[in-house]
C-alpha cells in the first residue's frame, strides 16, 4: 500500500510516455550508466532502481506536491528552496529535512569561468549527500561533473562508492546556474568521519551536447578544491541497529537477513546467501519496508562483496518517523542458474557460443581502427520489464587465458519487440585470445514467493 504522494508518482510514471517530456527519458536511457556515474571503489554496486525510473523522478521533481512541513522549512531559510526539488523523491531525505538535519556550508570557488558553490550538506555516519551549483560567468556551454571525491584530513579515501546525477542537456550559457546533488556511501561503520571534509572537484565542457557517453572529454585543467567542517555532533547517536536473523526461502534458494541499521540518510540491510542454492540472486525486484500502517520505503541500492555470497541492500530512511512496527516485504526476485552466469563470445568468427537461454542474443561484432563493439539484443517481459533498463554484463570482461578487459557501456535508447539494445565497447588498445567470458548481472529470470521479516 503506497501513501498518497507515491500513488500519484506511480499514475505518473504510467503516462510518462505520453507526455511532452518523454524526450528527456530517451535521453537518460541512451546516456545508461554514465547517467549516475556510479563509481565502484571496493566493491560491487548495483542500482536496483532502473534508469528510466531515475528519468521519471528527474522530472517529477520539478512538478510534485512536496510536505508542507519541508516546504515551510525551506521558505524559511534564504536560499533554501532549491532543496525542496533535489529531496522530494526521497522520503528519508525529506525527513531530514524537515527535521533540520542539514548542515549548512555555501563555500565557492572560481576557475576557468565557473563559480562551484558546495551550498549544503547531509552526513551521518553511512552516508554524505552534497548539495552544489555551478554558476557561469564566460562562455561555456554544456558543463558536467567529470569526478568529485571525498578524502580525509590526510588524503585517504573515506567512500566505497558515488552517484552524482548528469545534466541532461543543460546549456549553462542559457540558465547561468546548474544545482545539483551527489550522493556518497562510507567504506562501512568504521570508517571514521573526519572533522574536516575535503571535497575535490573536476568538471567537464563541451561545445554540444551528446545523447550518449563521449569517447573523448573535455576535461577543464582546474580542481575546485574545498575543506568543508563537519558537525559530528549533529550526527553522533544517531544509529539503530536490529538483529534479525530471519531466513527465507523462495523457491529452493535461501536467504538470511541478518541485521537492519537504520540512519538519518537511509537504512541498510544485511543479507546472506547459502552457498548451497543452485541459482545466483541478481536482484529483488519489489522489495520494500513497510510500517503498520502500509506506508513503505523503497530499495534504492544494492553493495556486495565477501564472495557474492553477503550483500546490504540500502532502503530511503524512516529514522525520523519511527513506525511502531516495521518489516522488510517482497514477492519478486530476479535469479539465475550459477551455471548459467557466464556468456562465451567468439570476436573473430562474431558469434554467440554460449548462453543462458535464446533470450540473449550477439547482434553484431565490429572492428574499427581497433574500436571493438559488441551489441546484443536482450527479449524481455511486455509487462514485468515495462519501463526497466538491462545492463546485462558486470565489468570486467576475461578472455580465454583470463586477461582482463576492461570496457565502456552504451545502452541504446530503442527496443524492438521488446528486446533491449545494449552495446558494449572494448577499449582499443585490448589484445586478447577468443573466447572472450562476460558474466551476468542483470537478467530477465525469477523466481517468486511472498516473504515478510519483521525488523521490530
Amino acid at each position: 500500500m503506497f501513501d498518497n504522494e507515491e500513488k500519484e508518482l506511480m499514475e505518473l510514471s504510467e503516462r510518462i510516455t505520453n507526455s511532452p517530456t518523454s524526450d528527456s527519458i530517451d535521453e537518460y536511457i541512451k546516456r545508461g550508466i554514465s547517467l549516475g556515474q556510479v563509481k565502484k571503489k571496493r566493491s560491487k554496486i548495483r542500482l536496483f532502481s532502473n534508469i528510466a525510473a531515475v528519468a521519471i523522478f528527474a522530472i517529477l521533481i520539478t512538478s510534485i506536491r512536496v510536505s508542507p512541513v519541508l516546504a515551510t522549512y525551506a521558505s524559511k531559510i534564504p536560499g533554501l528552496q532549491y532543496l525542496v526539488n533535489l529531496v522530494s523523491y526521497d522520503k528519508g531525505l525529506k525527513n531530514a529535512v524537515d527535521n533540520n538535519f542539514v548542515q549548512h556550508i555555501n563555500t565557492s570557488q572560481e576557475h576557468e569561468g565557473l563559480i562551484f558553490t558546495i551550498k549544503d550538506i547531509i552526513i551521518d555516519k553511512s552516508k554524505a549527500i552534497v548539495f552544489y551549483s555551478i554558476e557561469n560567468k564566460t562562455n561555456h556551454k554544456f558543463v558536467d561533473i567529470y569526478e568529485m571525491n571525498l578524502k580525509d584530513d590526510k588524503g585517504k579515501q573515506v567512500i566505497f562508492c558515488s552517484s552524482i546525477g548528469g545534466f541532461i542537456n543543460q546549456d549553462i550559457s542559457k540558465e547561468k546556474v546548474l544545482v545539483g546533488k551527489a550522493d556518497f556511501n562510507f567504506i562501512d561503520d568504521e570508517t571514521i568521519i573526519p572533522d574536516i571534509l575535503s571535497i575535490e572537484v573536476k568538471l567537464q565542457d563541451e561545445a554540444t551536447y551528446a545523447s550518449i557517453p563521449r569517447e573523448k572529454i573535455n576535461v577543464l585543467t582546474s580542481s575546485w578544491k574545498f575543506n568543508i567542517s563537519v558537525d559530528k555532533k549533529k550526527f553522533e547517536s544517531m544509529k539503530k541497529i536490529y538483529t534479525l536473523n530471519q531466513n527465507i526461502e523462495i523457491e529452493g534458494q535461501k536467504i538470511l537477513f541478518k541485521t537492519v541499521t537504520i540512519t538519518p540518510t537511509q537504512i541498510a540491510a544485511d543479507i546472506e546467501y547459502d552457498k548451497s542454492n543452485s541459482k545466483r540472486i541478481l536482484n529483488f525486484e519489489d522489495i520494500e519496508i513497510i510500517n503498520e500502517k502500509g506506508e513503505t520505503w523503497a530499495h534504492g541500492m544494492t553493495s556486495g562483496g565477501q564472495g557474492g555470497n553477503h550483500e546490504t541492500l540500502f532502503f530511503q530512511s524512516n529514522y525520523f518517523t519511527n513506525p511502531k512496527q516495521l518489516y522488510i516485504k517482497g514477492s519478486s526476485v530476479k535469479a539465475l542458474d550459477k551455471d548459467k552466469l557466464k556468456v562465451m563470445v567468439n570476436v573473430d568468427k562474431k558469434v554467440l557460443l554460449k548462453a543462458p537461454d535464446d533470450k540473449l542474443n550477439l547482434k553484431s561484432v565490429t572492428n574499427v581502427e581497433g574500436k571493438i563493439s559488441l551489441e546484443f539484443s536482450l527479449l524481455t517481459d511486455e509487462l514485468a520489464d515495462k519501463g526497466y533498463a538491462y545492463f546485462v554484463f558486470q565489468t570486467p570482461f576475461e578472455d580465454n587465458t583470463g586477461k582482463i578487459l576492461n570496457y565502456q557501456t552504451t545502452m541504446a535508447a530503442r527496443l524492438e519487440d521488446n528486446k533491449h539494445v545494449i552495446q558494449y565497447n572494448i577499449t582499443s588498445d585490448a589484445k586478447f585470445t577468443n573466447p572472450i567470458y562476460l558474466t551476468i548481472q542483470d537478467y530477465p529470470s525469477r523466481i517468486k514467493g511472498d516473504f515478510k521479516v519483521k525488523i521490530k
